[in-house]
């Protein structure tokens, strides 16, 4: 059995920034990977069985790579409402 710790990827987050008479709404990228997804532990098995024969070894095994179903989570979603002009709402 293989454990292991895994730091969360580093983002960037974003924000919409509010309109003005003078521009409409924007989105505004924070400090480049200044958050982290959430850390996660993982876990690796394998379970292997020997059988001696008469002139050779058979050998059986199963695996099984990350059995918790973990991982860095991925792709943010970001859902701006867009008006029918095609600007920001």
């Amino acid at each position: 059995m293989l454990l292991g710790w895994h730091s969360g990827w580093p983002r960037t987050s974003v924000t919409l920034a509010p309109a003005t008479p003078s521009n409409p709404r924007n989105l505004v990228p924070g400090i480049r990977n200044a958050a982290r997804w959430k850390e996660y532990l993982s876990a690796d098995l394998r379970i292997t069985q020997r059988f001696l024969l008469r002139q050779s070894t058979l050998s059986l095994w199963l695996n099984a790579t990350n059995a918790t179903n973990r991982g860095n989570q991925c792709c943010a979603d970001l859902e701006t409402p867009i008006t029918a002009g095609g600007q920001f709402s």
